[in-house]
Order: C-alpha cells, then sequence, then structure tokens
C-alpha cells in the first residue's frame, strides 16, 4: 500500500493512528496489508500505537491482528 506523501503513513497505520481496530483487522486479514511496512519515522503500525500512547484496545488488537 502505498504511503500518503502529507503524513508520511499508509492505510494501516493511518488506521492505527485513528484508533481503528475494525479497519486494521481488514486491511490486514483482506487486503494483506504488511503491518511491518514503515513510515518517514521508521515506525510500523505496531510502534505508533505505542508512540501514540494506545495501550488500550487498539494496542492489543492490533498486536493480536498482526501476529
Amino acid at each position: 500500500m502505498a504511503q500518503d506523501l502529507a503524513t508520511g503513513l499508509d492505510s494501516l497505520q493511518l488506521a492505527v493512528d485513528n484508533n481503528r481496530a475494525d479497519i486494521v483487522r481488514l486491511l490486514v486479514e483482506k487486503y494483506d496489508a504488511n503491518p511491518n511496512l514503515k513510515n518517514y519515522e521508521g515506525c510500523n503500525a505496531v510502534h505508533l500505537c505505542a508512540k501514540n500512547g494506545n495501550r488500550g484496545k487498539i494496542f492489543n488488537q492490533t498486536i493480536d491482528i498482526v501476529n
């Protein structure tokens, strides 16, 4: 998936950044989004969860989805 030029994030990273666990699951399971892709800062989807302080539902679901 291509990165957005304005944010440097791909679709999966944007879904994580916006706390959309449902979209994260859809992108990973149906569209084979790569959770290991890194943005311009070198962060992947899981790093973004931790960096943004998302230690709740989205963090746990993202970890479950990508593993």
